[in-house]
């Protein structure tokens, strides 16, 4: 709030503000618990998703309305595109909302749609996929999940195995909006980074793996939603490391190992662990 407010305060003293758009957006929330997940990244449930995307305009008729349209970041920029008066390019995803700012038509896709590969590239668990509407809620997982997160907000109750024609048209389309997303799409050769240059932004969670892809293609994966207590476990175990108890970590990780082998990243953690005390 105080740094919006300096914004403010610039384009009022420049005497911006009467002709500039701000948009206000949220990356993602945090679990806090829910799901027994305490951060975000995990999951791919609503309170990691649902975030604040709030838009700014110097025009009256445009101020203090609210729309509970399902909407994405990904329309984020292509409605600053139309508002700028600049052309949208052709290959961005997402849709702008100016029409919808006076409802002339509903905002953004009839879907949206949300990832999370941090299970996979950094456990060789499943990568999770979702997409809602403004009712249902799919999150395709090697045991599907279907949500009215409307009647049940906290997504308690799946509804995959009841409502059977709402999973399989949601799935359908799913996969339609999967295939659209991804021609021509950009793909990232993680392997030509230095190796510490990958490891430090996998270390952060920006960019995979350190598990090798080749060794998970046709091999049945888990569930995260299985193994949320292990991901606890090794997340307790960096915040003891991280507060001075190596060797209580160390401990906890080999545990971790011994229960599941296939975990890349407790490797690279128990050997940062010791890295760090032969310093």
């Amino acid at each position: 709030d105080s740094q919006l407010g300096r914004l403010r305060q610039f384009l009022e003293e420049n005497g911006l503000l009467d002709r500039t758009f701000i948009v206000f957006a949220g990356d993602h929330g945090e679990s806090l618990g829910e799901h027994e997940e305490k951060t975000h990244g995990f999951f791919v449930y609503q309170a990691v998703l649902h975030v604040p995307l709030i838009i700014a305009t110097p025009f009256p008729k445009f101020q203090g309305r609210v729309s509970s349209d399902v909407v994405g970041l990904v329309d984020v920029l292509p409605t600053v595109c139309e508002m700028a008066g600049l052309a949208v390019p052709a290959e961005l995803q997402g849709k702008s909302l100016v029409a919808a700012f006076d409802r002339r038509r509903p905002a953004g896709e009839d879907i949206v749609y949300s990832e999370t590969y941090y299970p996979r590239f950094h456990f060789g668990w499943s990568d999770l996929k979702c997409v809602q509407d403004g009712r249902h809620k799919l999150i395709l997982a090697p045991v599907p999940e279907l949500y009215d997160v409307v009647e049940d907000p906290g997504e308690t109750k799946n509804l995959v195995y009841l409502q059977k024609r709402v999973y399989e048209d949601m799935r359908a389309a799913a996969e339609a909006f999967i295939r659209r997303g991804e021609r021509n799409a950009y793909e990232m050769d993680v392997s030509k980074v230095d190796a510490e240059t990958r490891e430090k932004l996998a270390a952060l969670g920006y960019v995979g793996t350190f598990t090798d892809p080749a060794k998970l293609r046709g091999k049945v994966l888990a569930n995260p939603r299985e193994k949320i207590g292990v991901f606890n476990q090794l997340s307790e175990a960096r915040e003891l490391g991280m507060n001075g108890k190596p060797e209580e970590a160390i401990r906890m990780i080999r545990a971790i190992i011994a229960s599941d082998p296939d975990i890349t990243d407790a490797y690279f953690s128990i050997g940062s662990l010791y890295a760090q005390e032969e310093k």
